[in-house]
């Protein structure tokens, strides 16, 4: 439709009349569409480059699982149909809907991760479509629901079929994991990062990693091979979008990096004996959690308004926890973020802490908004506190 729509308006722009009897464009004034004179006259020059009615056809079922209706198309025969763009591009379009109707309630903070999963699962089955058209592949390096690296000998596998290259986000695993895991359990050597851990290398692999998680730098670094990075700092325009680290942020990063390599294997055992520590201590109350030995820690069967009325019972008590929302689900989850910094005596004590919180988390209570989480101020409510007291509404 929007190709034929274009399709006629370029004919009326060249003052081409249409082929049958009536024409609704006829009367059409094309002043309006003066400042696009350029790209209507590229379009119309470039209509050998463009595709025929029967590859758009193919096309479309690729890429969306669409197909066009007619005469012209009709010995169609594809081999493969992009069946779930449809159905994930509708559920976004709901999802989108109650999202604004909560939002245009201020009486009530609409929560957008829904949104944002059912995006990304959009995105997902899009980049699948296009998959004959670029070689490159984007992926978390660790996945911290699942409690896994990524498959990278895989993604090396279909990216170098290809021809393409390999760009990791490393900011969970970077300062956790290293090489040669089975000679140091459970999280290997000098905690550089997934690739260390799975033994892949190459010119064809980029990774960008956050500094913030492992080491406690609010920083970002870029790795890859020399010509890679220096293309990268040729072509990117990152230096001109964001500003370059502060020297105390520089300071601060060299710092780490040194107590990493002197004392990270070291600090990684005592996370290890952590988490550890945490599992055990699940299990002797009889529950349990999802993630390996990966330090994000989230419990297992505790979800929704359970782990919700949890979190505030913690909360209450000293304790941070984390609610998570992982992809593909609509309900929260609780998670722990243990650290080298935990000492065994806050592990036990929340682990009693969950003990004697159980039946709470399990037993549906009325929760006790504050203010703060139906989004009012302090002034707002002293406002009408004021007009309540002098009898006004």
């Amino acid at each position: 439709m929007l190709v034929q729509t274009v399709n006629f308006i370029s004919r009326r722009f060249q003052n081409v009349r249409s082929r049958t009897g009536q024409d609704p464009l006829a009367n059409m004034e094309i002043d309006p569409l003066r400042p696009l004179n350029n790209l209507f006259w590229g379009y119309i020059q470039d209509e050998q480059h463009r595709l025929t009615l029967g590859r758009r056809n193919y096309e479309y079922d690729h890429h969306y699982g669409l197909r066009l209706e007619g005469k012209a198309v009709q010995d169609f025969r594809p081999a493969d149909t992009r069946s779930k763009f449809l159905e994930g591009f509708h559920h976004l379009l709901r999802l989108c809907t109650v999202f604004y109707k909560q939002d245009d309630d201020t009486t009530v903070k609409a929560d957008a991760f829904p949104v944002l999963n059912a995006l990304k699962e959009v995105h997902l089955v899009l980049s699948q479509g296009a998959h004959n058209q670029f070689g490159d592949l984007f992926a978390d390096g660790f996945c911290p629901a699942c409690g896994g690296p990524a498959p990278i000998g895989h993604y090396l596998d279909i990216v170098r079929r290809f021809g393409g290259l390999l760009v990791l986000d490393d900011t969970q695993a970077l300062g956790i994991l290293g090489e040669e895991p089975g000679a140091h359990p459970p999280y290997g050597n000098g905690g550089g990062g997934v690739l260390r851990w799975s033994g892949h290398f190459g010119p064809d692999i980029l990774v960008g990693a956050s500094l913030a998680k492992g080491f406690g730098i609010p920083m970002a670094a870029l790795a890859g091979s020399e010509l890679m990075l220096r293309r990268f700092a040729t072509l990117s325009d990152t230096r001109v979008h964001c500003s370059p680290p502060s020297v105390a942020v520089i300071h601060a990063a060299e710092r780490a990096l040194t107590v990493n390599r002197d004392q990270g294997n070291q600090l990684r055992q005592w996370l290890a004996q952590r988490v550890g520590q945490f599992r055990k201590g699940l299990e002797l109350i009889g529950w349990s959690s999802i993630g390996g030995w990966f330090p994000v820690r989230t419990i297992r069967g505790i979800v929704g308004p359970a782990a919700v009325r949890l979190h505030q019972r913690l909360s209450q008590r000293g304790v941070q926890a984390v609610l998570s929302r992982p992809r593909n689900d609509t309900e929260a989850r609780l998670s722990f973020l243990i650290t080298a910094r935990h000492s065994a005596m806050e592990i036990d004590r929340c682990i009693d802490m969950l003990d004697a919180l159980a039946n709470d988390a399990k037993t549906p209570t009325t929760l006790r908004q504050t203010p703060a989480d139906l989004g009012l101020s302090a002034d707002w409510l002293q406002k009408c506190r004021h007009s309540h007291s002098r009898g006004g509404s």
